[in-house]
């Protein structure tokens, strides 16, 4: 073969290779741009998802707000349990979009829930809480179970035994809070002073690593034994909480307020009567627990809320007054007529 075949046959290989070549590239930036193009349409499709996600969490909370609102005007029976997903008569699930695509789509209205759940009570502050159970002299005993409100549930720190004294040094690596409780009967009978004064119970649960009960008599803590102090035994896996106070000698058929004071630490609390078992009773005119739905096109949200009933009916005072400063009172008030009193106490004169 003469060297003009073999030129001819070496410049058609070359030819063939540039061919393939060629394809290789076409083919790996082909499988770039598909990745690219499959990278974005993902980012867009999450992006459209946290919109759709946000609108039907919103969604959600307007129907909570609805919830509220009718519990607040009576739209509906307020001891009926709402346990369907029909929408609540005068109010419209239907929010905003093209043929409903933004909308609460389910509703559930409990009023009378078998627990009162409070999630942070911050130090110092206090709760006040009905305790008055369904059903005609259900009361007789009351639980509340607490714990950290981080939930921590480390005991090492606390006390042991029980004891009559709770300087703040002692519970300063105890996880639970120390709580005040005033166990105050507030039925008709009962609203006079004396009555107030001698039926009034205060006490001091101290969190125990050890030792310690877990109920306490209400004539322990009532009359002359007002501040008792008793020592609870907390268990770090205690369910609903880590520590557990059971209440015993509440009348039956009478109706109690609780003001619960976290004092060191943040609680979160939970109530039930007579306990947090299978035979609680449903507990009125203190909470509502609200389960909305929100939908926002194929998208859907699901809450749950607790309502107080100070958000539907006003807050309920914790104290009849409440001052760091001597108190005067100008009046002195007699049926039919009223005298002011100025003078009288040299520390009410105003200059």
């Amino acid at each position: 073969m003469d060297m003009k075949k073999l030129k001819k046959l070496h410049n058609k290989q070359e030819g063939l290779v540039s061919i393939l070549v060629t394809m290789v590239m076409i083919f790996i930036l082909t499988l770039i741009v598909l990745s690219f193009s499959r990278i974005t349409h993902r980012e867009q499709q999450q992006a459209l998802d946290r919109q759709l996600s946000s609108q039907a969490f919103y969604a959600a909370e307007s129907g909570v707000n609805d919830a509220v609102e009718a519990l607040r005007v009576g739209d509906w029976q307020p001891y009926d349990q709402k346990t369907d997903c029909d929408p609540v008569e005068g109010y419209d699930n239907v929010l905003d979009g093209v043929d409903g695509a933004i909308s609460y789509s389910c509703l559930l209205i409990d009023p009378t829930p078998h627990s009162l759940e409070y999630g942070n009570i911050g130090v110092g502050e206090a709760r006040v809480v009905p305790v008055n159970p369904e059903g005609v002299g259900n009361v007789g005993e009351a639980t509340i179970y607490w714990g950290s409100a981080d939930g921590d549930n480390a005991l090492t720190g606390c006390p042991s035994g029980t004891e009559n004294q709770f300087p703040q040094e002692w519970f300063a690596d105890c996880a639970p809070a120390v709580l005040r409780f005033d166990i105050v009967p507030t039925g008709a009978a009962n609203l006079q002073r004396s009555s107030l004064v001698t039926n009034t119970a205060t006490v001091f649960a101290l969190p125990m690593s050890s030792g310690g009960t877990n109920s306490i008599n209400v004539s322990q803590a009532s009359g002359g034994n007002q501040g008792a102090t008793v020592g609870v035994n907390c268990d770090p896996e205690g369910t609903p909480q880590h520590c557990r106070l059971t209440i015993e000698g509440l009348n039956q058929g009478s109706e109690y307020h609780l003001r619960i004071t976290a004092l060191y630490k943040a609680a979160s609390m939970t109530i039930c009567s007579p306990d947090c078992g299978s035979g609680a009773h449903r507990l009125l005119n203190a909470q509502a627990l609200v389960d909305a739905t929100g939908r926002a096109n194929d998208v859907l949200r699901r809450i749950q809320v607790r309502v107080n009933s100070s958000t539907i009916e006003g807050p309920v005072p914790s104290y009849a007054i409440e001052s760091n400063q001597t108190i005067c009172k100008q009046f002195s008030v007699i049926p039919g007529d009223s005298v002011l009193n100025i003078g009288s106490d040299p520390a009410c004169n105003i200059d």
